[in-house]
């Protein structure tokens, strides 16, 4: 068993940019937790000196924001903050800001004290090191936001399980002036049959039992993948490496250089688990591996690919699906599921402009000049689009061809909730329009900046904006923002509503705001919903559905001055109809998860603040400024929890350098939230990570409890190894089928993945690992069996499905009933169901889980259901 240094979660960080004003800090001891005098329902956390550079970049939190980590000064010197709590001080704090685990309990930075360099987790050091790598390429750590685990170079980073962490560092050699880069894994540095490729960052598998690098630069000049210490075949370069989704397997692409007596060059195969696939002049869309794609059980491999040019294939072009190597064929692309694999097929006489055909699973289409897109709807069919031999486009689904247009942009396509109706946006006769069901509708050339909802708490791009272009009632008519010629148009169908609008979570009720003179000093706008006009404002801003869709807030300008001051329109709450409050500026309004509570926050741009947050119209904090857009709602459903420092009022400034935590507790709040443990096996299994790069053909140093554990594996002891490992040998087609589950069988499984149908279509899989062994029959179940739960549509209620489990190397399909939810990370007996939602708003922040209830299928209005990593599922397999 590997070395445990303390758990993980995954890891946010915000792209909202805010710049507090931050002096030198005097040492202080740990930190305090006191009530507001605001409100006893209000507890304030000084997290630490706010961040003088990057803004709200410079603060890492873990996915569910309840771990908070920032680096800044303490007095003359510098250190890490976790939840407040200041760890030793350093010359120099590096890694900014500093790494969490997934679980929020282990926070790595790197820091130099006394010229050394040392990589410091939960505040022990290891080192000393002359230097660590540069951290995702940005100067000082980077201001800008990153992805939550997956930034390239990352200096130091944690396991997804949170029990193991890992780093590269540069140490010194007495008697090499050139400095040898090492990996050091939980503290142990690895002995290195190479120097370590500083081009390829340290990866884990999913569970966290494997963990790969690449080394180079060896006296031959080759490269080889080290997985668990364990050296795989030399290459003369290694380029891609990915391990599959379910952890059990690894591919990368790998280069073998020509001797010049054999004409010289390069030749370069796709390794799957140490095997070799066909050798190629170039794997990959650019050679290098960039286009490979590994099914989620490792079962599929697939890759665009060129051979040697020949008569019978001029181009060379080729793909390779499973080993075998199809000539004359173009681009690949797989189902996000592995079952569905499609490609670009080049008819022998033709050319890779001129004849193309959509094969899928082994069935060609019709023939065009190109394939142009390729997508997966959510019910399995392939929808692509095409170019015709008269340079129009085409949408083809089945046999069925939509069109023709100028150009057709399927990064816009979406499905109504029972797949039967779906749109997408095209463009013909020099305008851009919406496709609905075959139909064209109306213009929507401005429809993606229309899109583009205020707001946010990270970057908002044009793939955000497509995300967001179309939606659906749930009685299947499509909503959308269309060009007019008095600007944008809120449209159903082909009918204008209005200028804006928004759709409640549930699909039935459509809030409608029509404009008049807008642009002039007589502008006004109304707001219509469920028939009722509201008054008439200036402008109407920001607008909210109650998760449980029956309440309704929206924000007015008035074109009445707020306190005579004659400097700022007033900003009017309204709430179902009624007028709550007039406000400088209001900047977010959102209900709670059990849509009985709302929360708004108001600034006042042109003052330059403060920032006031409110709870059903009573204060209750005032920042300084902007709190930086992290207004969530905690996934127990009754924390409100904001960032941001505090307002002096006597100085119209920052009361002081700190930047805190504010959470505003609902009645029924869990006070002492922490957050949940991701499931993962403690242990590394040898015997598997030797299939995985193929025999081990050279042992590293391992960690001393590797072995034993990997004995202990192959006896079937261990439960962390999950159950009998899958390997290249043991999926193949001889093997023995594994057998049914019997039907009654009880399975527990921990969700990995966030389960959310607001932001997937129904059918998508979601990760879940097996709580507890189970022995049905002749069946065995391991503990932390790897299984796949789905999210179906029956009618309007979302139903939780288990839909198959990993045995043997196997995926073994499962039917089951409906999910009964033990308890999510922080409460019990929850079902996470009528998450905040809207047509194009997302005017307030991420969705976060809502009311409580006994199963998955209570939320049978059809609302959004979210369910937070680490909730524990039991399914019932029925016959």
């Amino acid at each position: 068993m590997r070395a445990k240094p303390g758990p993980v979660t995954t890891i946010l960080f915000s792209s909202a940019v805010l710049l507090l004003i931050a002096a030198n800090l005097a040492g202080r001891g740990a930190a305090q937790t006191a009530p507001a005098a605001e409100d006893a329902n209000t507890e304030i956390l000084s997290l630490g000196p706010a961040p003088q550079t990057g803004g709200f970049a410079s603060i890492r939190m873990t996915r569910d924001f309840r771990s908070i980590a920032i680096a800044g000064n303490s007095g003359s010197r510098m250190a890490a903050f976790l939840n407040g709590a200041p760890g030793a001080k350093y010359d120099q704090v590096q890694t900014v800001p500093p790494v969490l685990s997934a679980d929020g309990k282990h926070v790595a930075y790197a820091a130099r004290k006394s010229g050394n360099w040392f990589a410091i987790v939960d505040d022990k050091e290891f080192g000393p090191y002359m230097q660590f790598p540069s951290y995702g390429g940005f100067p000082y750590g980077g201001a800008r936001p990153i992805p939550w685990q997956d930034t390239p170079n990352r200096p130091i980073l944690f396991s997804p399980d949170s029990k193991h962490f890992a780093f590269i560092a540069n140490k010194a050699q007495p008697q090499n002036p050139n400095p040898l880069w090492v990996v050091v894994e939980d503290g142990k540095e690895m002995a290195q049959p190479g120097q370590v490729d500083m081009t390829v960052s340290l990866q884990f598998s999913a569970h966290g039992d494997h963990l790969m690098w690449i080394v180079h630069g060896k006296p031959n000049g080759t490269s080889s993948v080290v997985l668990d210490g364990i050296e795989g075949p030399a290459y003369s370069g290694i380029y891609q490496p990915q391990f599959s989704e379910d952890g059990h397997h690894l591919a990368y692409t790998a280069q073998r250089l020509i001797p010049p007596t054999q004409g010289g060059g390069s030749q370069f195969v796709e390794v799957l688990d140490g095997k070799e696939g066909p050798v190629l002049a170039m794997v990959g869309s650019n050679a290098y591996g960039n286009g490979v794609l590994l099914s989620p059980d490792g079962a599929h491999l697939v890759y665009p690919a060129h051979q040697k040019t020949t008569a019978a294939n001029q181009n060379g072009l080729a793909v390779v699906i499973d080993g075998k190597v199809i000539s004359d064929a173009n681009r690949v692309w797989m189902s996000p599921d592995g079952k569905t694999i499609a490609y670009e097929s080049l008819p022998a006489n033709g050319n890779s402009g001129s004849r193309a055909v959509l094969v899928i699973n082994g069935k060609p289409g019709l023939e065009y000049s190109a394939i142009q897109d390729v997508r997966f709807a959510p019910d399995d069919r392939v929808i692509y689009s095409v170019r015709a031999a008269n340079g129009k486009f085409f949408v083809v689904d089945g046999e069925k061809e939509l069109g023709p247009y100028d150009s057709v942009d399927l990064g816009t396509l979406r499905f109504s909730a029972d797949h039967k109706h779906w749109a997408y946006a095209a463009s013909g006769d020099g305008r851009a329009f919406a496709v609905f069901d075959g139909r064209k509708l109306r213009d929507i050339t401005g429809a993606v900046q229309n899109a583009t909802p205020p707001g946010l708490p990270y970057p908002f791009d044009a793939n955000d904006a497509r995300e967001q272009m179309f939606k659906f009632t749930a009685d299947g008519h499509l909503l959308y923002h269309a060009s007019t010629g008095l600007g944008s148009g809120f449209m159903k169908d082909d009918e204008s509503l209005g200028a804006d609008g928004l759709m409640s979570p549930d699909g039935r009720r459509i809030a409608v705001v029509k404009s008049v003179n807008q642009g002039s000093s007589a502008a006004t706008a109304q707001l219509t919903l469920d028939g009722q006009a509201g008054p008439a404002f200036r402008e109407i801003t920001r607008m909210a559905f109650s998760p449980d869709s029956k309440h309704f807030a929206y924000v007015g300008i008035s074109t009445v001055p707020v306190n005579g001051t004659g400097k700022e329109g007033g900003y009017i709450l309204m709430v179902d109809g009624v007028r709550k409050g007039d406000y400088p500026e209001i900047s977010d309004v959102q209900f709670s998860p059990d849509s009985q509570h709302l929360f708004h926050f108001t600034t006042s741009h042109l003052f330059g603040g403060p920032g006031r947050a409110y709870m059903d119209q009573k204060l209750f904090f005032t920042f300084y400024w902007l709190p930086g857009y992290f207004a969530h709602w905690l996934d127990d459903h009754r924390t409100l929890q904001i960032l941001g420092g505090k307002y002096d009022a006597a100085t119209y400034r920052a009361a002081d350098d700190q930047m805190y935590r504010v959470r505003y507790y609902l009645p029924g709040a869990n006070r002492k939230q922490q957050t949940a443990a991701i499931a993962g096996p403690a242990a590394v299994d040898l015997a598997e990570a030797k299939n995985m790069v193929g025999g081990g053909l050279a042992a590293a140093s391992a960690s001393p409890s590797a072995a034993p554990a990997a004995a202990a594996s192959a006896a079937g002891g261990t439960p962390g190894a999950a159950g009998t490992p899958s390997s290249a040998a043991g999926a193949s087609a001889g093997a023995p089928s594994a057998p049914a589950i019997p039907a009654g069988t009880s399975i527990t499984v921990r969700i990995i993945d966030a389960v959310d149908s607001g932001q997937y279509s129904a059918g998508k899989t979601y990760r879940a690992v097996v709580t507890q062994a189970v022995n049905a029959g002749t069946v065995n179940i391991p503990q932390n069996t790897l299984a796949r739960v789905t999210l179906v549509q029956n009618g309007n209620a979302w139903i939780a499905q288990l839909a198959s489990l990993t045995l043997a190397g196997k995926q073994v399909n499962v039917s089951s009933s409906t999910a009964t939810i033990n308890s999510t990370p922080q409460s019990t007996a929850q079902s996470a169901a009528n998450a905040i939602g809207s047509a194009f708003g997302r005017f307030g922040k991420h969705p976060q889980a809502a009311a409580a209830a006994a199963t998955v299928a209570a939320a049978a209005s059809g609302a959004r259901v979210y369910l937070p990593p680490g909730t524990i599922l039991t399914f019932v397999v029925s016959g």
